[in-house]
Order: structure tokens, then sequence, then C-alpha cells
């Protein structure tokens, strides 16, 4: 049997959780508007030296910052095992007039699998 994952659709989609991200990368505040930020994704950090259980959110190649340390907990045992592809991470919330700590905000599903 293969898993296959559906377009994101919010009606079939699993709510898991919503933050600020935290630790923005500055440089990033910049180019936000340039781009289509919905497609972001969940990146473990390891080795992080601030954080064992670290979880970086990017879009492409570009970090915009992190999970917040108190919602990382459970999402690192799913990161770890090779899971963070079945979550879907969207930018939902980005006032430019807010303080870059206060200013980004995601919303996390857990994306729908179906049988083929």
């Amino acid at each position: 049997m293969t898993l296959k994952i559906d377009s994101f659709d919010t009606l079939k989609a699993i709510f898991i959780f919503e933050c600020q991200i935290c630790h923005i990368i500055p440089h990033i505040i910049e180019y936000i508007n340039m781009f289509n930020w919905n497609s972001s994704y969940l990146k473990r950090e390891k080795d992080n030296p601030y954080n064992a259980k670290a979880i970086a959110i990017y879009f492409e190649d570009y970090k915009l910052g992190f999970v917040p340390r108190n919602e990382n907990d459970e999402l690192s045992k799913f990161c770890d095992q090779g899971y963070s592809k079945v979550f879907e991470v969207r930018i939902n919330r980005f006032p430019p007039e807010e303080h870059p700590e206060n200013q980004i905000s995601i919303v996390v599903h857990l994306m729908h699998f179906k049988d083929l």
C-alpha cells in the first residue's frame, strides 16, 4: 500500500498548533512580502547549542526562525523519526507594524493521507 499526501485542504488536515515564530532571522522580514510563504516546512536542528529540541521553520533555503521552545517537545519527536514532511506549515499572520518577535505567526496542520 502506498500513501499519498493530498494537496492542502484545511477541512481534511488536522490542526496541531498555532504559534509565533521565535528568533526570527532579521533580514527575512524585508523579503516576507515578496514570496508566497504558505509552503513553509519544518527542519530539526539537533546540533543547536541553545535548544536540543530546536525546530527551524524554512521556506525554500530561507530560515524564517524557530518553533518556540514550549511548542517543540512533542513535535521534535516526530521530526526525529522522519515525519517532518507530514506537517503543513503556513504563515497566517504578518502585521508589519509589530515588533519582529511578534510579527510572524504560523499554523501547523497534520496532512491528510489517502490510500491509492
